[in-house]
């Protein structure tokens, strides 16, 4: 699902940026072609620049090191210098001339000898420092004019030089400009080419835009298949929310059902303003936390096994089960309590029924059990009452479980449990698992399903595996205390009168002429089943009621008369067919509230037809 929105919103956001790049490669477009102004315009300043340049080169170039006035100047300086240099000499020249003496030349003295005569003065000393100090000041003069003349030609050269390096600068400015100028063609060049590489993208960005427009998987598709994904999507959750709710029941269901464990799997997972987006982690973590709990309290229980007669616990149904091919049989709580009392959340692991009887080779008995009820003693607690799990109205206590599976049909009648393996790896429940071993059940042995005699059949014997806990004493004593109500109470036997007592049946049979039928019997403790005559002690047993049941071939009703030990027969019963028995004959005996008939004693009976064919021996 978000991988659908992705795509969705990315086709989207594609056709969306498709749009934007056309607009914006319009724009890039006008940019593009201001570059290309703008890059010739630049030339075009640069190839003004060169002008300028070329003044200057030809300006500073073209300045000699001296102008006219300027050489002119230096010419006059030249002169002014000669002329202090000659006045300057002439002074040098004067002024030793002072320091000649006079000498007058003559003979005078022997041999006409000439007289030298020397004359010096103030006027010689004073003329000659006089003329000294001219030639010092014209000296002084000549220094200062030379020093003029230097720094003028000092100018000249700085003035020189200067002019040197503006010309050699606007040498290098031009060069540079130069390189410009043809970077700036090279832009030029590369602004058209840009251009042109600008307008095939607009038209490969036109023909993307077409295409996401036009192709098959674009956001209509998209949008659909979000539509149809969160369709899925929320059938999916309530699918798996379902099957979360399922298992939590089967938690229930196997572990037992507890008011004080949490809630695991709630509603509201599904956030419908976010489409459900990460509600199956939401559910996931709740079921990661339910299957912790499981482990941590599935923990093995007592596992027993029980087998219940039909022909001990009610014979009279299998009577009815013999002669109608069905039967109701109640598997009560305090049948479990006779081996176990106390125990309490007892639920069926597994079912099988056996049904002895004499048929041919590869005869099949085909049979089914249907479980039509149960109850579960959930707690640990007596209550007021101990109660029971299948009347007692108390939803705290006790509680009816749901099975999937409610019947079973038998192949084999050997303990046969209706399915071909019991012991395998198949993960589903088995018959009748989970439901409360405290149970009511429908047996059926249809006779136009079944090719054998029917009356061969001696017993049924429903084999039951089943789960429990052990309960607390006080619960064990309310179970032995509840125990002992049902017991001796609740007894019953089945008496095959021509199997249990022939002599008496052959008798029974052969009166003497016109001479009622009587058949007497003594019925013992011994025949009564261990446990009742276990209850009973010392205080013996009391028949509270008699059901005869008589197979003939008479179609006209039967007339008996019962008695217990010591006693008269009493009143004639009708023997009538009334249907609870099919095509039998039955009549209800009940001894009156005194004498009563007695289980350990002389019963006698008798009957005013002759039996003189049967199916199955009467009782």
């Amino acid at each position: 699902m978000i991988g659908a929105l992705e795509k969705r919103d990315a086709e989207a956001l594609a056709l969306l940026t498709a749009g934007n790049d056309v607009a914006l490669q319009d724009a890039i477009t006008l940019i593009r072609k201001q570059q290309i102004t703008e890059a010739n315009l630049a030339a075009a300043a640069m190839e003004k620049g060169f002008d300028a340049i070329d003044e200057r080169i030809a300006y500073f170039g073209g300045i000699p090191r001296m102008n006219d006035w300027e050489t002119a100047g230096v010419v006059v300086h030249g002169l002014g210098l000669i002329s202090e240099i000659l006045a300057t000499v002439l002074s040098a020249v004067a002024g030793p001339s002072h320091l000649i003496p006079q000498i007058e030349a003559g003979a005078a003295g022997f041999g006409g000898s000439p007289t030298l005569t020397v004359k010096f003065g103030g006027t010689n000393v004073g003329s000659a420092a006089g003329s000294f100090a001219a030639l010092f000041n014209g000296l002084a003069g000549i220094l200062h004019q030379g020093g003029h003349m230097l720094e003028t030609q000092g100018m000249y050269t700085r003035q020189y030089d200067r002019n040197q390096h503006e010309f050699t600068v606007a040498q290098k400015d031009r060069a540079h400009l130069s390189a410009q100028l043809e970077a700036s063609k090279v832009r030029i060049t590369i602004a058209e080419k840009e251009l042109e590489a600008h307008e095939l993208h607009i038209d490969h960005v036109g023909a993307t835009a077409e295409y996401l427009k036009s192709k098959y998987t674009n956001q209509q598709l998209y949008d659909w298949m979000v539509g149809q994904l969160a369709t899925v999507y929320f059938r999916a959750y309530q699918l798996a929310y379902d099957m979360g709710k399922q298992a939590e029941r089967a938690f229930e269901y196997e572990l037992g059902a507890d008011s004080s464990r949490p809630t695991f799997v709630q509603f509201g997972y599904w956030d419908s303003l976010k489409k459900g987006l990460l509600a199956g982690e939401r559910l996931t973590a709740d079921l990661r936390r339910m299957e912790a709990a499981y482990l941590d309290t599935n923990r093995r229980r007592l596992e027993l096994t029980r087998s219940f007669s039909l022909a001990a616990i009610n014979p009279m149904a299998l009577v009815q089960l013999r002669t109608t091919g069905s039967c109701d049989l109640t598997l009560d709580e305090w049948l479990y309590d006779l081996d176990h009392p106390g125990h309490y959340q007892r639920r069926l692991r597994s079912v099988a029924m056996s049904v002895p009887c004499v048929t041919g080779p590869y005869t099949n008995v085909n049979a089914t059990l249907t479980l039509t009820g149960n109850g579960v003693r959930l707690i640990d607690d007596p209550g007021g009452d101990y109660g029971d799990p299948l009347v007692t109205d108390d939803a705290r206590r006790f509680a009816a479980e749901n099975v999937p599976v409610t019947m079973i049909a038998t192949s084999h009648g050997r303990a046969d449990s209706g399915v071909f393996d019991s012991r395998g790896d198949d993960d589903r429940y088995l018959p009748f698992e989970g439901a409360g071993a405290v149970s009511k059940w429908t047996i059926a042995l249809k006779k136009a399903h079944n090719h054998f005699d029917l009356a061969t059949v001696t017993d049924v014997i429903v084999h039951v595996e089943y789960t429990a806990l052990p309960g607390s004493p006080a619960l064990a004593t309310a179970a032995t205390t509840a125990l002992n109500t049902k017991l001796p109470k609740n007894g019953a036997r089945l008496l095959a009168l021509d199997a249990e007592f022939a002599g008496e049946w052959y008798r029974f049979e052969r009166p003497d002429a016109d001479a009622e039928q009587i058949f007497a019997i003594d019925v013992g403790m011994q025949q009564v089943p261990f446990a009742i005559r276990r209850a009973a002690g010392s205080t013996g047993l009391v028949v509270t009621r008699a059901d005869l049941v008589v197979e003939s071939a008479a179609t006209q009703p039967f007339d008996v008369r019962a008695a217990g030990p010591g006693h008269n027969l009493g009143a004639s019963v009708p023997l009538t067919v009334d249907g609870t028995f099919g095509d039998l004959f039955h009549a209800v005996i009940t001894p009156g509230p005194a004498p009563r008939c007695w289980a350990a004693g002389n019963c006698r009976s008798s009957a005013r037809r002759t039996i003189t064919s049967r199916r199955f021996p009467p009782a």
